[in-house]
């Protein structure tokens, strides 16, 4: 443990939410620009955000950069840290499983995850009610775009393996090996 968060890894960060950022569904009727759909999410949710974290400094900093990116956000990491990134009891997060009622309750919300992750049919009018029970219409809308979540789950793994294999070759190719791929850092650093 320790250490502090360079300003390469700082910007990586910054770069990675940002690239983060255009994945999510956007609607062309708000702006055209990749990931504009997020940052209006945001914009009707900014006090309800939180990114949680360990109480080390540096991954803490770590996710308020990638915050800063992921919401196109100005300024200095200080401010983002205080207000989206918690650590209170996060290290027990994913250490343990749960007793008692804990358990069962993690285990409902598991299956009906699964359940709604591997259904192969677009959203009707009964699953809007039902997952957004409060009519909630950045919700709604978001599972109009979505349409079936196991497609969308399907495309997005298929996104992550291009871009795996494109770090590969890039990483591979000695003619790219030295150059800057991410701000200040090679993949000489990788290697």
């Amino acid at each position: 443990m320790g250490g502090e968060l360079t300003m390469a890894g700082r910007a990586q960060s910054e770069c990675m939410g940002d690239s983060f950022r255009s994945v999510y569904p956007n609607k062309n009727d708000y702006s055209a620009l990749p990931g504009s759909g997020f940052i209006r999410l945001h914009s009707t949710y900014r006090h309800d955000l939180k990114i949680y974290a360990s109480d080390e400094g540096r991954v803490q900093t770590t996710a308020a950069a990638f915050a800063k990116g992921l919401l196109s956000l100005d300024g200095e990491i200080a401010p983002i840290l205080y207000h989206l990134v918690r650590s209170h009891k996060t290290d027990k997060l994913l250490d343990q499983p749960p007793s008692g009622p804990g358990k069962r309750i993690m285990a409902n919300v598991k299956l009906r995850l699964h359940k709604m992750i591997h259904n192969k049919e677009e959203f009707n009018e009964e699953d809007y009610k039902r997952f957004a029970p409060t009519g909630s219409q950045s919700l709604i809308d978001s599972m109009r775009i979505i349409k079936c979540p196991y497609k969308k789950c399907c495309e997005l793994l298929e996104f992550v393996k291009k871009m795996v294999q494109q770090i590969k070759d890039i990483s591979d190719d000695p003619r790219t090996c030295r150059r800057n791929i991410i701000h200040f850092t090679t993949m000489k650093a990788y290697s």
